[in-house]
């Protein structure tokens, strides 16, 4: 997926997701688990960001 911001707007992350969550809960959709996946989690899959 790729984004791009009207004018010069800025980038915001936190609204992007704002939004997807409060989409997702608008559709029936059930948070399973949230927080934050560890560097040391990331790490033992692999950086695959750019691949």
């Amino acid at each position: 997926m790729r984004v791009k911001m009207d004018g010069d707007k800025e980038w915001n992350q936190y609204l992007l997701d704002k939004s997807v969550s409060e989409h997702l809960i608008s559709i029936g959709a059930t948070l399973i688990i949230s927080g934050k996946i560890s560097d040391e989690q990331i790490a033992t899959w692999g950086d695959t960001r750019n691949a």
